[in-house]
């Protein structure tokens, strides 16, 4: 929903998130090309950056090396986001309608203190901006509308989790009874959430009771499994004791249809509830075409419960597009943050991915890979216990041979410089004979080396292997180094995920399982 923000502040968001992604030094004149913008504008947004974020961030510019971002160790950049939706009268705007359905459009401008042209103006983007979600806005009495009062429900999920913390609570009922709940909904099912989802999940007890007050009913029935939970609720003296106060907070009378309507709506958000097993088929062939694909090619045992803990969790995210086919954020994209990171960090596990969701949504016509794959991985690392830690494991290190004509003294010293720096990444080796005679060495004594780092200039040693440097690494030579192991480090990854990925298919053609 960024056409909601004028122009010059959804330019500056790109530009924070262009900075965020790179980690490094950008030149104003990259930042120009990407936001199709001058350079005075581009010089503009950022010293209004400077000025607006100081509380969160640090932008730092150089006219050798272009601009930086720099994040304050308490804060994140999602601060930022949420300073906007504090700021932007629209966003303002569609939470007031939220709580209060009685006023005209009128008295909203005249409440939020906006004009009557900018009204008009925000009006028209909003109205634009919830056609994506096929949700529309009235005018009088002002109040957002659905096709699908699901729909509605589930936007306002994405609304409250995107603009407030863990901590904020902006419902009028208690949080901790919002809470109790919903744990005990989960026990009672048998269903396991927690993090994220369970935030959520109190989220839209909440928007589910307010817009049931407001008079805004669910056509749909509960299916039969979700009626037999119904009944089980009103079975519960402990469940019906919170249940009593949450409506009471919203004058509401916990009826059966009310019970209903509230478990209708979590069980196609949580999904786990829906028990439709034709409806989950296809989806439970996927992941475990996806699951055994990369257990094969990284060769990663994974134990049963643990599979059918991601079985669930992905699941989740493909049944809950199935139902809500809409964008998964408004604002901030904290999934597409996370896979920037884990790509970095994991490219060859993050490629095996992407190529089998590509593949996946090719066969299946489900966007697999264009909405779900930074989720999808965010889940397969996170849940997945010690994944990353097997993948570390099984990551081949570049070979590295240090040539110091300095002395043996020396040789161990720049190895213990460079295993600091470089240990993660590659295994250093020292010379097992005096150079003294090093003119007679060939270049076979090389070839199980992968880099040759040397003191000394030579043309005995290939180029393409050889790296030179001071006795003592200049700031330079750090840079040289840096930048030629992480090129082989990927290289060597991307040999192993090949040759597992030739075997995998051998495997397959010979009859094997997967």
């Amino acid at each position: 929903m960024r056409p909601l923000l004028d122009i010059p502040t959804q330019r500056r968001l790109n530009i924070l998130e262009q900075l965020n992604e790179a980690d490094t030094w950008i030149s104003s004149n990259q930042l120009a090309t990407l936001n199709n913008a001058s350079l005075r504008t581009i010089h503009n947004d950022i010293n209004f950056l400077k000025e607006t974020c100081t509380p969160h961030l640090t932008i730092e510019t150089s006219k050798k090396n272009g601009v930086r971002l720099l994040f304050h160790s308490c804060s994140h950049l999602k601060m930022v986001y949420q300073d906007i939706y504090k700021q932007s009268d629209a966003f303002s705007l569609i939470e007031s309608v939220f709580f209060d359905t009685s006023l005209s459009i009128e008295r909203w401008g005249t409440r939020l203190f906006v004009s009557e042209s900018s009204l008009y103006r925000i009006v028209n983007d909003i109205t634009i901006s919830l056609g994506q979600f096929n949700l529309t806005l009235e005018k009088k009495p002002c109040r957002i509308l659905g096709k699908k009062e699901l729909d509605v429900r589930y936007f306002f999920v994405r609304f409250f989790k995107e603009k407030y913390f863990i901590y904020d609570w902006p419902f009028e009922a208690s949080k901790d009874e919002s809470f109790h709940l919903c744990s005990l909904l989960l026990d009672l099912t048998k269903t396991k959430l927690d993090g994220d989802l369970l935030i959520q999940m109190c989220h839209l007890v909440n928007i589910s009771l307010i817009r049931s007050s407001q008079g805004f009913t669910i056509n749909e029935k509960p299916t039969a499994p979700q009626a037999a939970i119904v009944e089980k609720i009103e079975q519960q003296p402990n469940i019906m004791g919170y249940l009593n106060n949450l409506f009471a907070t919203y004058n509401l009378e916990p009826s059966h249809e009310e019970i209903g309507q509230l478990v209708y709506c979590l069980a196609n958000f949580i999904t786990y509830w829906i028990y439709d097993e034709a409806q989950a088929a296809e989806a439970n062939h996927t992941i475990g075409l996806l699951l055994n694909n990369i257990k094969t090619t990284f060769r990663i045992d994974l134990e049963p419960k643990l599979e059918k803990t991601l079985f669930q969790e992905i699941r989740q995210a493909y049944l809950f597009y199935a139902i809500f086919p809409y964008q998964n954020y408004l604002l901030f994209d904290e999934y597409q943050e996370y896979k920037n990171t884990i790509q970095k960090d994991f490219p060859i596990f993050s490629q095996v991915i992407k190529q089998k969701l590509i593949q996946i949504e090719n066969e299946s016509n489900f966007p697999w890979y264009q909405l779900l794959y930074p989720k999808i991985l965010f889940i397969l690392i996170t849940q997945w216990e010690f994944l990353a830690e097997k993948i570390n494991e099984r990551k081949a290190k570049v070979e590295i041979l240090i040539l110091s004509d300095q002395g043996q003294a020396h040789t161990n010293f720049l190895i213990r410089q460079v295993t600091h720096s470089f240990g993660d990444h590659a295994t250093f080796y020292s010379a097992e004979s005096d150079l003294f005679f090093f003119e007679k060495t060939t270049s076979e004594n090389f070839e199980s080396y992968d880099l040759v780092l040397t003191t000394f200039a030579t043309d005995l040693i290939p180029c393409e292997k050889l790296i030179v440097i001071n006795n003592i690494p200049s700031n330079h030579d750090w840079q040289t180094m840096r930048q030629a192991i992480k090129e082989r480090y990927i290289k060597k990854q991307e040999d192993i995920f090949q040759l597992n990925q030739e075997t995998f298919d051998i495997e397959r053609k010979d009859g094997s399982p997967f």
